[in-house]
């Protein structure tokens, strides 16, 4: 029998698996996931740390201080970084422009590794913990060691269900991740984290967290992603209350909640011979699992739409921060963009900073075409990515205009462009197929290997 390879290609941003092909009878049944979409600023806080800055990685330091707010023994910086890692083509820019993040407070995101634990299971974690101390575990399942696993468990692994999901925190420059622990039910950091957090979680799902110098960090603001069944799940946290240990206490307050409209993600699955250069058995038997060597399918996994709010302004001892919002062009819904940061005295009423945000967008070509029909309707929201131009200090002493110049001789393409690489950034190329087995047309994956 020839040899062959399956493939299963999604477009999705890369920080967790937001489609998976559950084992339902068919390998080919592709299936979006449950796991909840997330916002560019939630996102912005999960890249925190992801790539190091330095000479080594080559990835640069690129930031422009905003202000400190001190209260006590309470210092928060607000900084605005950009991010020199790489865009992906279907990156959202943040509400500060694509690339940038205003580094200010905390998020924790919810990162699902499989299904979302919001699901119940078949088996008990006990049946979990003495299946996996076994001495002896099969690396593939035959037909003669498949009863090894515990009908129960095998249903559980099949949805998805065999791991549990965690929780990536990003606070005041911390930063670490925890999940739940099954057994107890109670939350543990993972890795060798020196700081200890006492971290609860209340009945209205609102996170506290105490570090191990007495720092409260309370995450009261929520963001939703709704899926195209209705169906609400929690994607993320936001910082609402810093509390020290000398009683200093710093409140976050948000804007009404905006709608966001995620654009739609699609897949594309299919078989094909890997091995041309030795004589082969040519017969091919189609099963269920594999229809037939050159097997091709493509197709949209539904749309999705986030339900969040908007940093609007943080108050302290004699100090009141305020975030001014504005529309944007480039995602659908009531999206906003950053247009204004004001830092006034409340004990003498005068405004102590002022900044002014200047945006324009980055146009899109149709390089590697897009998997949605772009009509007049959609072309802003496919084509167009939020581009920060300056920003302006308008009070101090010595007025500043920090301005950006972006390399645009190689313009990214569409959003839902074909172009793209395996870890979903631009790669120049059109990825059109060129392959007997295939249909002619655009591709994720190389059809040479």
């Amino acid at each position: 029998m020839n040899k062959s390879l399956s493939c299963f290609l999604l477009l999705a941003l890369l920080v967790g698996p937001f489609y998976q092909a559950m084992a339902d009878g068919s390998m080919y049944s592709p299936h979006a996931s449950d796991f909840p979409f997330r916002s560019p600023e939630a996102s912005s806080f999960l890249r925190y740390g992801e790539y190091e800055v330095g000479e080594y990685t080559g990835n640069p330091q690129i930031s422009v201080p905003i202000y400190t707010l001190k209260c006590r023994d309470i210092e928060l910086p607000i900084t605005l970084t950009y991010q020199g890692g790489g865009i992906r083509v279907d990156e959202e820019a943040s509400w500060v422009g694509l690339g940038w993040n205003l580094a200010i407070g905390g998020c924790i995101n919810y990162i699902p590794a499989g299904s979302l634990d919001y699901f119940p299971r078949i088996a008990t974690w006990n049946e979990y913990q003495a299946f996996y101390n076994q001495l002896y575990l099969p690396y593939f399942l035959t037909d003669e060691n498949i009863n090894q696993i515990p009908s129960s468990l095998y249903t559980d692994l099949q949805n998805g269900l065999g791991e549990r999901d965690f929780y990536s925190v990003t606070v005041l420059g911390k930063a670490f991740l925890f999940f739940i622990n099954p057994l107890t039910n109670q939350p543990e950091v993972i890795g060798n984290e020196n700081t200890h957090y006492i971290i609860t979680l209340d009945s209205s799902d609102n996170w506290t967290i105490t570090d191990d110098m007495g720092f409260v960090y309370e995450f009261m603001n929520k963001e939703y992603s709704t899926d195209n069944n209705g169906h609400d799940y929690l994607a993320a946290w936001y910082l609402s209350t810093i509390t020290s240990p000398q009683g200093g206490s710093v409140n976050f307050y948000y804007s009404d909640t905006s709608t966001v409209i995620c654009l739609t993600k699609t897949y594309q699955q299919f078989d094909y011979p890997i091995r041309t250069d030795v004589a082969v058995d040519c017969s091919y038997t189609s099963t269920p699992d594999y229809p037939h060597i050159g097997f091709f399918e493509q197709g949209l996994c539904g749309s999705n739409y986030l339900s969040k709010s908007y940093l609007s302004s943080i108050e302290a001892e004699g100090i009141t921060i305020t975030f001014t919002l504005g529309d944007r062009e480039d995602i659908a819904g009531t999206a906003k963009r950053l247009s204004g940061i004001q830092v006034l005295s409340t004990l003498d009423n005068n405004v102590v900073r002022s900044f002014t945000f200047n945006y324009s967008y980055f146009t899109a070509t149709n390089t590697g075409g897009s998997y949605l029909e772009v009509t007049s309707n959609n072309l802003n929201y496919i084509s167009k990515r939020l581009k920060l131009l300056s920003v302006e200090d308008g009070i101090s002493t010595i007025k500043q205009t920090y301005t950006f110049e972006y390399e645009e001789s190689h313009p990214l393409p569409y959003k839902t462009s074909y172009s793209t690489d395996f870890w979903g950034y631009y790669n120049g190329q059109s990825n059109l197929t060129d392959d007997d087995y295939f249909p002619q047309g655009y591709t994720f994956v190389p059809t040479s290997i």
